[in-house]
């Protein structure tokens, strides 16, 4: 049978399971890939059903699963937004506004952690700290500073715009005693970027790719955004017709 990645907190079960690399519920039905041992130096097209792996046991991949969930929550509250400011647009539409939205960023953040260390080990590219990373995974502990989750927000981007890409996660690599360790990642969700740093991490990280973002990122606790729409009457020129309230709460 093949190993569990969370296989030294204990209590693994005898089922090795089909672990999701990246959330299925949150990709098209069929994507394209590439960069994994299997297609390193091309582009391929799969069902994301089939990006999987057998890298957690059942136990382990089923106590993750509540973090999959609001990811997917995430998405069906943009696809949302998006529908209701549609018909606002069309004048097909007269509800109280503005709607309401919870997101909680601590399931979030463990979720971009979990798919992190899938696209890790599936790729065998770095060596992994889990002693340090997978008690605050499983044990609802707190990443100690500089560890952890940060948002990532440029001026100029553009939450649902047309043409920008559903989901990216691109792992962060750093070098540590001579060690290609992974140190954390950025999530892009439709324009909401965020940040996570993870152990062994010996240096804050100013540059992600050529982007510098030493002083565009902040600590995140909670965050809230509104969307708005031009009414074109005349009128009222602007009105707040969603909200999204991001909490944190382990």
């Amino acid at each position: 049978m093949k190993k569990c990645w969370a296989q030294s907190l204990g209590n693994c079960s005898d089922q090795i399971s089909k672990e999701h690399i990246v959330s299925d519920s949150i990709l098209p039905e069929k994507i394209r890939v590439s960069g994994f041992k299997w297609c390193k130096d091309k582009e391929v097209e799969i069902g994301s059903s089939n990006l999987t792996s057998k890298i957690l046991c059942k136990y382990h991949n089923n106590f993750l699963h509540r973090y999959d969930l609001e990811i997917q929550k995430l998405q069906d509250v943009f696809r949302e937004i998006e529908e209701i400011r549609s018909k606002f647009e069309k004048r097909k539409m007269q509800l109280e506004i503005p709607i309401l939205y919870s997101i909680n960023l601590f399931k979030i953040e463990r979720w971009l952690v979990k798919t992190l260390l899938n696209l890790a080990i599936v790729n065998e590219e770095c060596d992994i700290d889990f002693e340090r990373i997978l008690p605050n995974l499983y044990n609802n502990k707190p990443f100690e500073k500089p560890h952890g989750f940060y948002t990532f927000l440029y001026n100029d981007d553009k939450v649902l715009g047309q043409g920008t890409p559903l989901v990216t996660v691109l792992p962060i690599f750093q070098l540590v005693n001579d060690i290609n360790y992974l140190v954390g990642g950025e999530l892009s969700f439709r324009g909401l970027k965020f940040l996570i740093f993870l152990p062994p991490l010996n240096r804050i990280i100013k540059k992600v790719g050529n982007r510098d973002i030493s002083d565009r990122w902040h600590s995140l606790e909670v965050l809230n955004m509104k969307f708005s729409i031009d009414v074109m009457n005349g009128i009222i020129r602007e009105r707040e017709i969603c909200r999204i309230n991001f909490v944190w709460s382990p």
